[in-house]
């Protein structure tokens, strides 16, 4: 049976839809705050719409949100201008906003490192307070961009924000790197795998001695275990 999904044809989003995306991103943000959230972290990273309109690979527009890199950031120069006057007009200035990004494509035409640096810069001048990588690694270095410094240091020179970095942090000595190259650690896997992962890391105990808890303890498929 063929799959239904792949008979769809993407459709360019017009310009009133655009700004009605924008006003559901601000309404998402005021439910948010009404729920007593101290932040909210904007998903531009991993193929997400934000970063569809920056990458020339994913963006083929005609019109002033598509052909030169201002125009690619448009989309998220609004939404982010948007948010910040949302959280002004309640009047909560603890509130946090993130933003979250892949710092390059792999693929022909895709989104290069150097696109993403100049990205950070705007967001640092239209007031984010902080930006989070989406890495594979904490420690990878670019593949767009002639260096073998790795990403979160080029980040961290580019501009003077808090940098959040993941990706394959799972023991004492790689949170402790992670510590000294960026302000904010993100921890997926390890704490999914077991709760108590931080406080036996901080205790001197290593989870690789056996004490990681099993699939059943932690209360998922043994198939969704063997890949955390």
């Amino acid at each position: 049976m063929a799959d239904p999904w792949s008979q769809l044809v993407p459709q360019e989003l017009t310009r009133d839809a655009i700004y009605k995306i924008i006003d559901q991103y601000a309404n998402a943000l005021k439910r948010a705050m009404a729920a007593g959230f101290d932040g909210v972290e904007i998903h531009g990273a991993n193929g997400f719409l934000p970063q569809q309109f920056l990458s020339s690979n994913a963006n083929h527009r005609q019109d002033q949100f598509g052909g030169s890199l201002a125009n690619r950031f448009r989309f998220v120069k609004l939404l982010i201008q948007r948010l910040q006057a949302t959280v002004s007009q309640f009047g909560n200035q603890t509130f946090v906003l993130g933003y979250r990004l892949s710092p390059e494509e792999y693929e022909d035409g895709g989104l290069k490192l150097g696109e993403t640096l100049q990205l950070a810069q705007l967001l640092e001048q239209l007031g984010i307070d902080y930006l989070s990588l989406s890495l594979r690694d904490f420690m990878v270095t670019p593949r767009t961009f002639d260096t073998q410094v790795p990403i979160v240091k080029l980040f961290n020179a580019a501009v003077d924000l808090p940098i959040m970095v993941a990706g394959q942090i799972n023991d004492a000595n790689k949170l402790k790197q992670a510590q000294e190259l960026s302000s904010l650690i993100g921890i997926g896997r390890p704490l999914v795998k077991d709760p108590n992962w931080l406080t036996k890391i901080n205790s001197g105990k290593s989870t690789a001695n056996g004490l990681a808890l099993t699939a059943s303890e932690i209360g998922v498929a043994q198939s969704v275990y063997q890949v955390l």
